[in-house]
This record gives C-alpha cells, structure tokens and sequence, in this order.
C-alpha cells in the first residue's frame, strides 16, 4: 500500500471495512483471538475486502 492511500485511510472512521489497533499481542490467546475475530469481521462483510491497520488509535485522526 502507498502512503497516499494509508493516508485516506487512516482519515476515515472505523467501519465495517476499516479497523484500527494501536498494538495487537500474538503472544497472547486473548489478542490472536482478537485478532482473528477482526479479520473474519472484516471478510464476511459484503465484498470480503478491507483494512486492519496496526499502530493507529482507534478514532484518532493523522493529517502526517
């Protein structure tokens, strides 16, 4: 993915093809399941298609 295309992302809110995570820990059960949930999410949604992206704030605005 470019930076341009990162950067409309992560302007937008959440939504049912779009997830932030400031972190997410594989080392734990608790944030594989976490994890695996999200992305189950986000492919059974209509279109199967969409954007967890790691090391953004949940509602948290970037104009970098």
């Amino acid at each position: 993915m470019d930076k341009k295309k990162l950067k409309l992302l992560v302007n937008r809110d959440e939504g049912h093809k779009l997830d932030f995570k400031l972190k997410i820990d594989l080392d734990l059960e608790s944030g594989r399941k976490e994890l695996a949930k999200d992305v189950c999410a986000i492919a059974n949604s209509r279109g199967g298609r969409g954007h967890i992206i790691i090391g953004v704030e949940d509602n948290v605005f970037c104009n970098n």
